[in-house]
């Protein structure tokens, strides 16, 4: 199998910015012209189109195909224009990536020693695959490290959710009466389901997220919390996989408000997709609980920096120079209910996601989101909580389905 940097460098043999491509629900495409016949295909992976974009394939699909034929190809590639082709009765294979101002030109004896000439070229310039990876994220809803369900999207959702929205039930259990509860057993463990239809691709995620919490036996408030998080993504066909570390630790300032700190480390690699990075960030989280007669009304806010550190493959360290300040901020309405008899709590969710810094083709996210679950009090010694959300973005709109229980 390719690894994503193979597959790029496959990619780059074919497709002027002048000429169209075709409107694709996967990530990339290509319209290809020899001669006077055209056709236009959409693949799911870099490697279909690598293989599509070919001196075999077009022997096999263009009855019309020489070696002397003119041959124009432009190719989408997540969100990135790739054009390339070789004029009539030429052996020179012109490059043109227009959103990089990349205009080279291989001339070989043969068509294929052209090809060999850009191989070459681009093993020495390893930031060719950053560019394209950055310009993503700037261009494409479905980028693999900012896109929806991306790393940095993840990321972000995830540290504010260990601080605010995944901490134990309100309406009374971890407001005044927190300090005095007995510490709730420390492991977590859920799964995170989640659809969504991102500019005419669907998008489909699963991940599991595991959590360990270490409470003070004092006062249980103050606790530190490791989480470690795996998921798969797959894209307009395209698979993709991350894996999210972080620490943190909360501490309250007050029996209504309380901080938490967190440091995260994230990766996320496809060959499908033909991308790889690494990224850290550092969270500051706030929770603040106003009681109400029969409801109570809980505040969060978290303000956090992510950004993208090298990582490597075969010979090319890549890191596409993503660096962002995020803003998340949203608030949780709750209330107790009995349900078959059973002690409850009901919570009703809004949460804004905004970034800034580099250019990003989400800038902005909302969540809607309703939850479910037993009370975490001073007898519980467990706790189920079944969360439903809908999300929405820039071209982007789904659900997700988190089911997480506390032993």
């Amino acid at each position: 199998m390719k690894t994503p940097v193979g597959a790029l460098l496959g990619s780059l043999l074919v497709a002027s910015p002048a000429w169209s491509t075709p409107i694709c629900n996967t990530l990339f495409g290509t319209q290809t012209t020899v001669t006077s016949e055209q056709l236009s295909y959409c693949e799911a992976t870099a490697q279909g189109l690598v293989d599509r974009l070919s001196i075999t394939d077009f022997q096999a699909q263009f009855d019309s195909y020489t070696d002397n034929a003119a041959v124009n190809t432009s190719s989408i590639w997540n969100g990135v224009a790739v054009n390339a082709g070789f004029a009539a009765n030429s052996t020179a294979l012109s490059l043109d990536i227009p959103d990089l101002q990349v205009n080279e030109t291989f001339v070989g004896s043969t068509r294929e020693q052209s090809i060999t000439m850009l191989k070459n070229w681009y093993n020495q310039n390893s930031d060719l695959v950053s560019r394209m990876l950055r310009q993503q994220a700037a261009n494409s809803p479905n980028s693999l490290i900012t896109g929806s369900n991306g790393l940095l999207q993840s990321m972000v959702a995830t540290d504010f959710a260990t601080a605010f929205s995944d901490n134990e039930s309100r309406s009374g259990s971890n407001a005044a009466s927190a300090g005095n509860a007995a510490p709730a057993s420390p492991l977590g463990l859920g799964v995170v389901l989640s659809h969504m239809k991102v500019a005419g691709v669907q998008q489909t995620a699963l991940g599991i997220p595991i959590s360990y919490t270490v409470r003070n036996d004092i006062d249980p408030r103050r606790q530190a919390l490791l989480r470690a998080d795996l998921s798969a993504l797959k894209s307009g066909g395209a698979m993709g996989y991350q894996a999210r570390f972080s620490a943190g630790y909360q501490f309250p300032m007050s029996d209504e408000w309380k901080l938490a700190a967190r440091g995260t480390v994230g990766f996320v690699g496809s060959a499908d997709a033909a991308t790889l990075a690494t990224m850290v960030g550092a969270s500051i989280a706030s929770a603040y609980t106003i009681e109400f007669d029969g409801f109570d009304l809980s505040i969060g806010n978290m303000l956090g920096y992510y950004q993208t550190l090298t990582a490597k493959a075969e010979s090319v360290s890549v890191n596409p120079g993503i660096k962002n300040t995020a803003l998340r901020n949203g608030i949780i309405l709750s209330q107790p209910m009995t349900v078959g008899g059973r002690k409850m709590v009901a919570e009703y969710g809004i949460a804004d996601t905004r970034f800034f810094g580099t250019k990003i083709y989400q800038t902005n996210l909302q969540e809607f989101s309703f939850s479910l679950g037993t009370r975490r009090s001073e007898g519980a010694r467990s706790s189920t909580r079944i969360t439903g959300s809908y999300v929405r973005g820039k071209d982007a709109k789904g659900f997700q389905l988190y089911l997480n229980h506390l032993f």
